[in-house]
């Protein structure tokens, strides 16, 4: 059976778009699946201008078959119908050539939309859920005091969610524990077997370990004593927790010298803010924005990683995929504990520390650990490799679209 790929996105062009969007396709186009970008946006965000700068930005990193599509709010049916019309003139090339027409969607918001679809196209369409959080969780993280409007949202939210898994022929998830979440929204009625784990992923070509990059880099930064703890990503979002990781770095630098803060951050402003509330001195933070191609070169630098996350359910499902940054680049990771399935990986492996707010770190114990991890930046990167990089889960997913599609895919490389 012939089939044509659609990855439809409704995420806006930034860091995310790029490696887990652009990042994935290119990869599948490496290994003979074509698939074609689908930029979604809600009509009343509709902008030529950010129509063109989105394309010229897309354009830089991908040559590929791209479409946008703006659609309208799912609320009556003939603003479903016109969406459903909409999403089908996308596919159609696939749909008039007989072929079966494959839909990867990172949003369970048109859900109803994609029903509609179904009924309509049969058995020749195919719709993985990308799920790559709780949705429903993270609009009630985001929500200081809730009220019942706030709490219909919430509902509305987890339906979606529970829809959308029931629609899907595969849902691919993060986390064990975000399958098991969505498992419940079911109350048991989806079998496990519909979904496909696969964790935050980055790629190997971007993010590896190398020795002669960490002391080039370390003398370039004037850091090559210290012990460096760094921090890579946003401030500005409650899930970001920065409290919890300036104070982790206050407990370091109490019981060690040498200790530096690298933040890689474009929030610079707000980590000054953090760096004065925790009275920490200046001279042992360092704040650096890199574009997401050179993250490797400080992370390579650097001596432990920072993951801190509060216990709920928003951060119980997740899979930051700065934790495959981490230990592709041979770093250990301080991680809060019941980080989707992330905390068992430190606590097991003993490459880094489970770390709560009230986590007491003896002196002794963190010089012992330093040393350790000092000998096995490579084994760690490996393990990396292994476990977490793009390149080692390539096969499992192009295996399931051959499942959905009985396409013949040629034979992956491992070693690509």
């Amino acid at each position: 059976m012939k089939a044509k790929f659609y990855f439809f996105s409704p995420l806006d062009f930034d860091t995310v778009f790029r490696t887990q969007v652009i990042g994935w396709v290119n990869l599948f186009r490496e290994y003979g699946l074509n698939c074609t970008i689908v930029k979604l946006s809600p009509v009343r965000k509709f902008s030529p201008r950010r129509i063109s700068s989105d394309r010229r930005g897309i354009r830089e990193l991908y040559n590929g078959r791209l479409a946008f599509l703006h659609t309208l709010p799912e609320k009556y049916f003939f603003t479903r119908l016109a969406n459903a019309l909409l999403m089908l003139a996308v596919i159609s090339p696939s749909l008039l050539s007989g072929e079966t027409a494959v839909i990867q969607i990172r949003s369970s918001a048109l859900h109803r939309t994609l029903a509609l679809m179904k009924k309509i196209t049969g058995r020749r369409l195919k719709i993985i859920y990308d799920s790559r959080a709780a949705a429903a969780e993270e609009y009630l993280y985001s929500l200081q005091d809730p009220g019942p409007r706030e709490r219909a949202v919430y509902e509305r939210l987890k339906d979606c969610d529970r829809q959308m898994t029931a629609l899907s022929d595969r849902v691919f998830c993060v986390s064990s524990v975000l399958a098991d979440y969505h498992i419940s929204l079911s109350q048991g009625r989806v079998s496990r077997e519909k979904f496909i784990l696969y964790p935050g992923n980055a790629d190997e070509r971007l993010f590896h370990y190398s020795a002669e990059l960490r002391h080039s880099v370390r003398a370039e930064l004037g850091i090559e004593s210290r012990f460096v703890v760094v921090y890579s990503g946003g401030l500005e979002m409650p899930w970001h927790v920065p409290d919890m990781l300036f104070r982790f770095f206050r407990k370091i630098s109490a019981m060690t010298d040498d200790a530096i803060l690298l933040v890689l951050s474009k929030d610079r402003g707000l980590a000054l803010e953090y760096v004065s509330k925790h009275e920490i001195a200046k001279e042992n933070v360092l704040i650096l924005s890199a574009d997401n191609r050179q993250v490797h070169r400080y992370l390579n630098a650097s001596d432990l990683g920072t993951l801190f996350r509060t216990d709920d359910i928003m951060n119980r499902v997740s899979s930051p995929t700065k934790f495959a940054e981490y230990l592709m680049c041979g770093l250990p990771v301080a991680i809060s504990p019941s980080v989707g399935d992330l905390s068992r990986v430190i606590e097991t492996t003993g490459w880094g520390i489970i770390c709560s707010g009230d986590t007491v770190i003896d002196a002794d114990d963190l010089n012992r650990k330093r040393s350790g991890w000092s000998a096995n930046r490579s084994s760690i990167s490996r393990f990396g490799y292994e476990n977490f990089s793009k390149q080692a889960v390539i096969s499992g997913l192009l295996g399931v679209y051959d499942e959905l599609t009985g396409r013949q895919a040629p034979k992956a490389d491992a070693e690509n």
